[in-house]
């Protein structure tokens, strides 16, 4: 039976089935990978007229072969971050703010080792908050931004470098990652960019 759009559901079911057949031959021969990684950068929520924050952030990802030197990731990271509480009329502060998202995507990397420079990229979902922030003190935006509170479709890029040596099986690993939340509209989207430094089996 065709489904509401038209098409027969069990076309994207045998898709799926193929791909996932495609990626165990292909990781037959490539080993597990993982890492954790934390680090310091900038975030932002937008369009509310706020400050940035200084935020940390934390992820952890586990990536298996996929077809040639790509991977297939997966990704947990976290971010938060507060303005450093000094309140200037003219300007305006970015209060506290976080971002959560979890992401399946590819990893761009040398095969069998997923040593050296590498790529990331991927979607998912991602939740953002935001409290007590304050507009510049010119009407019409003075006063605290609303508090926000979203769930919606999320992004991330890392671009960086993965060491063959480090404390036992552990690489040593160097990357830009940043990650966000898509807007809607004149829904909000918020993102985050940090240096991260971190371990990887």
């Amino acid at each position: 039976m065709d489904g509401p759009t038209g098409r027969n559901p069990w076309t994207a079911s045998g898709a799926v089935l193929i791909i996932l057949a495609v990626a165990s031959q292909a990781s037959a021969s490539e080993r597990i990978g993982a890492y954790l990684d934390v680090g310091l950068g900038g975030g932002k929520t937008q369009p509310f007229i706020t400050g940035g924050v200084n935020c940390g952030t934390i992820g952890l990802g586990a990536s298996t072969g996929f077809v040639g030197p790509t991977r297939a990731l997966f990704e947990f990271r976290a971010t938060a971050g507060r303005d450093g509480g000094m309140r200037i009329p003219e300007w305006a502060t970015g209060g506290e703010q976080s971002l959560v998202t979890f992401l399946g995507g590819l990893e761009l990397v040398k095969r069998g080792s997923a040593r050296g420079p590498f790529l990331t990229a991927g979607l998912g979902v991602g939740h953002s908050t935001i409290a007590r922030a304050h507009g510049p003190i010119e009407p019409p935006t003075y006063g605290f931004a609303p508090l926000h509170d979203r769930t919606a479709a999320a992004f991330g890029l890392g671009l960086g470098y993965r060491s063959a040596g480090g404390p036992g099986p552990l690489g040593l690993q160097l990357a830009l990652r940043t990650h966000g939340l898509l807007g809607e509209g004149v829904s909000a989207s918020a993102y985050a960019t940090a240096i991260t430094l971190g371990v990887a089996y």
